[in-house]
């Protein structure tokens, strides 16, 4: 595959992901003008040069493999880890943590909520005894 083909393949392999839309969109992802992109993506040797492959191979690199951008070896799509599983001991760990956080939240949730109570009792307190020392 020519260097050519390997751009109009990274370029409709990233439109179809919906990580651009448009040579604009890629243009503006490389940090060039349109134009030269474009004349890079017709094949022009002085605008499809190996930097500007490395440019494509880094802005595509979560997708595209640089090296086959760069050289045409190996394979075209990056492959994704698939995501591993937690085991089940790790999911009771996290949720006894999680339920030990929420105790704590609660309990200082009550602590809070006794303070305001005394704080509105001490206000009423104060607000009766600055209504009797006016009326006395």
């Amino acid at each position: 595959m020519t260097d050519k083909e390997r751009i109009d393949f990274v370029f409709t392999h990233l439109r179809g992901k919906g990580f651009i839309r448009s040579y604009r969109d890629l243009a503006q992802k490389l940090g060039m003008g349109a134009p030269n992109l474009s004349k890079a993506m017709n094949g022009n040797p002085l605008y499809l040069t190996h930097s500007f492959l490395m440019r494509i191979a880094n802005v595509a690199k979560d997708y595209i493999n640089p090296d086959w951008v760069c050289t045409g070896e190996g394979e075209p799509l990056v492959k994704k880890e698939p995501t591993p599983i937690l085991s089940t001991e790790y999911m009771e760990l996290i949720k006894q943590q999680l339920t030990e956080k929420d105790n704590i939240i609660a309990e200082k949730n009550a602590t809070i909520q006794r303070l305001i109570d005394e704080k509105n009792r001490l206000i009423t307190i104060i607000g009766e005894k600055l209504l009797s020392d006016n009326t006395n």
